[in-house]
């Protein structure tokens, strides 16, 4: 029993962890660069080609005003996303449309790349994954502590 709730309680804590990690991959933002409005200017979903590429990918652009000059940019985040499916590369792509009106972080130096990004923001609510893994976790943890406790000698029940 005890190998097996710290088993559970490991593959909650991994995958907390892993949730966690992606998090600070695609929603970290560049904090200290200043904003700018923005409006989604084409949006499109490409398809996995025959030359090996095998996920789907967001093509978006948008365009903005910088010190009174207008640009583009198909800079969403710091890393790009692919898809396995063209189910979640079609859902994620609902949340481009053209038209949109969005926040541009712009690099206050010019002479790094990129000089521009979009950060795609996702809800502040709990995930339904980041919330299995949590209770997941929780579960493991309190087996491991029942367990231990009872593994006590000398302790009667």
């Amino acid at each position: 029993m005890r190998s097996f709730s710290l088993l559970i309680f490991a593959s909650g804590a991994l995958l907390l962890a892993y949730i966690w990690y992606e998090g600070m991959i695609y929603l970290d933002k560049p904090q200290p660069w200043p904003t700018t409005d923005g409006k989604i200017i084409h949006s499109k979903l490409i398809k996995p080609t025959t030359d090996g590429a095998k996920h789907y990918q967001l093509d978006i652009k948008y365009s903005y005003k910088n010190k009174d000059t207008s640009l583009e940019n198909n800079r969403i985040r710091p890393v790009e996303i692919e898809y396995d499916t063209k189910q979640q590369a079609t859902e994620a792509l609902k949340q481009f449309p053209v038209g949109k009106e969005v926040q541009v972080y712009v690099n206050p130096d010019p002479q790094t790349i990129p000089q521009t990004v979009l950060v795609w923001e996702f809800p502040d609510s709990l995930s339904p994954g980041t919330f299995i893994a949590l209770i997941i976790t929780i579960i493991g943890a309190i087996f491991a502590v029942i367990t231990h406790i009872r593994a006590q000698p000398g302790q009667e029940y």
